[in-house]
């Protein structure tokens, strides 16, 4: 795995390679809440319905 992480950050400049590190990092974690859908406020919902990723 050496090689292959050498290759894949020489290729990805950016570093943004957390899906072949070999130890566990908080680097490139992002904060996640879980809510229910249906629990949300009516804004909320319809901000959701209408977001492009």
């Amino acid at each position: 795995m050496k090689c292959i992480r050498a290759y894949a950050r020489k290729i990805h400049p950016d570093g943004r390679l957390w899906w072949i590190e070999d130890k566990d990092t908080d680097e490139h974690i992002l904060p996640v809440e879980v809510r229910l859908y249906t629990n949300l406020s009516k804004g909320d919902r319809i901000n959701l319905k209408f977001r492009t990723f």
